[in-house]
C-alpha cells in the first residue's frame, strides 16, 4: 500500500493505525502472559517447598514410625516368652494340686492325733498309778480339809488331781519340780504329798524301796529298758529336744539315739533340732 499509494494516502496511514494498534495488544497480552506464567510458575514453586516440607515430616515420622516397629517387635517376643513361662508355670502348678489331691485322696484326718499321758511300755509306772487309784479314791473321799501337795511336771495331771482334791474339800498345792516341793516340805502346813510317778528325775524303784517296811518283801530292780528309757527322757529333756546334744551326752551315735527313741515312744516329745 505504501508503494502504491505513498505514506501520506489514507488508506496506508489506516492500515498502519491498526497495524500499530494491533502490535499495542500484543504486547500487552505479551507482557499479561509473562506476568500469568511468573506467578503459576511462583506458585509451582510454592506448592515445590510445601510438598518437599510434608514429605521431609513424612519421611521423619515413617522412620521414627520404623524405629518403633523394632521394639514393639522385642517387647512383643519378650511378651509372648514371658508368657509362655507363665502357662507353664501355671500347668505345673495344676499338675502339682492334681498329684497332691491324688496322693492324699486316700488319707482323712478324722481327729488329729494327741500324745499319751503315760507311755504303753514299760507299763510298770502306769500299773502302779492303776493299782492305787481306788485307794486313793477312797482315801480323798474320808480325808477333808487337809493340806495336800501335788507334784507333777505335767500340766494336764497337776490340774486335774489339783481340781479333783478341792472339789473334795482339800487345800492343794501344786509344784511342778522336786525342788520346789521340797522347798514347800519344809513348811508346817503340808499333811500328805500325792506324787506324779512320771516326774522327770524320779525313780520309781527308790521310792518303792523308801515305802517298804523295814524287813519287808525285797522288790527286783525294774528291767534296764526302764532305766534307759527314763535316762534318755531325761536327757532329751535337759536338752530342750536337741537330739545332737543328747546323743553327745549319753554317749552314742545320733542314729542309736533315734533308734531308741522311736523304739521307746518318744518320737511325741517334739521332732527336737538336729
Amino acid at each position: 500500500v505504501q508503494t502504491q499509494f505513498g505514506p501520506t494516502h489514507p488508506i496506508y496511514k489506516k492500515a498502519a493505525s491498526q497495524v500499530t494498534e494491533l502490535q499495542s495488544e500484543i504486547d500487552v497480552l505479551q507482557r499479561r502472559i509473562v506476568e500469568r506464567v511468573g506467578i503459576e510458575y511462583q506458585q509451582a514453586v510454592n506448592r515445590e517447598g510445601l510438598l518437599r516440607r510434608d514429605m521431609t515430616q513424612a519421611k521423619a515420622a515413617f522412620d521414627q514410625m520404623n524405629g518403633r516397629s523394632f521394639e514393639y517387635k522385642a517387647l512383643k517376643q519378650e511378651a509372648d516368652t514371658d508368657k509362655a513361662l507363665y502357662e507353664e508355670l501355671i500347668r505345673k502348678i495344676r499338675e502339682a494340686g492334681i498329684n497332691a489331691s491324688f496322693e492324699s485322696s486316700s488319707i482323712r484326718l478324722a481327729d488329729v492325733a494327741r500324745p499319751a499321758l503315760y507311755p504303753s511300755f514299760p507299763r510298770t509306772a502306769s500299773s502302779s498309778s492303776e493299782v492305787g487309784s481306788k485307794e486313793f479314791d477312797m482315801t480323798v473321799a474320808t480325808m477333808q480339809g487337809h493340806h495336800l501337795l501335788v507334784v507333777s511336771a505335767s500340766d494336764e495331771l497337776g490340774s486335774s488331781l489339783s481340781e479333783a482334791l478341792k472339789a473334795q474339800g482339800h487345800e492343794p498345792r501344786w509344784e511342778h519340780d522336786g525342788n520346789a516341793a521340797s522347798a514347800a516340805l519344809d513348811g508346817p502346813d503340808v499333811d500328805a504329798v500325792v506324787v506324779d510317778l512320771h516326774l522327770p528325775g524320779l525313780s520309781v524303784d527308790a521310792l518303792r524301796r523308801a515305802l517298804a517296811p523295814e524287813g519287808g518283801t525285797r522288790t527286783p530292780p525294774p528291767p534296764l529298758d526302764v532305766i534307759e528309757r527314763q535316762h534318755i527322757q531325761d536327757t532329751l529333756r535337759f536338752t530342750k529336744g536337741n537330739r545332737r546334744h543328747a546323743a553327745h551326752l549319753l554317749g552314742i551315735a545320733r542314729s542309736t539315739l533315734l533308734a531308741k527313741i522311736r523304739r521307746y515312744g518318744l518320737d511325741h516329745d517334739g521332732p527336737g533340732e538336729e
